[in-house]
């Protein structure tokens, strides 16, 4: 990947029960080969108690819907 960063823009939505992420197109093959160790990845990487703030309910997770628009 040419890029320091996977996720170009990071935003919540107005009920902050979704964030969406977006990521260049040409990532999409990246993104969804780890997409099952992001989840894990993130959860090394933030501070003990620091978890809500990433994740809204801890049991769900994160949730992946790939979206093309225009």
């Amino acid at each position: 990947m040419p890029r320091p960063q996977l996720f170009q823009h990071v935003e919540p939505n107005y009920g902050a029960t979704v964030t969406i992420v977006t990521y260049q197109a040409q990532d999409h093959t990246h993104v969804i080969a780890h997409q099952a160790t992001l989840e894990s990845g993130f959860r090394q990487i933030i501070e003990l108690g620091e978890e809500r703030k990433v994740f809204l309910n801890e049991s769900e997770g994160l949730w992946f819907v790939v979206w093309r628009g225009q």
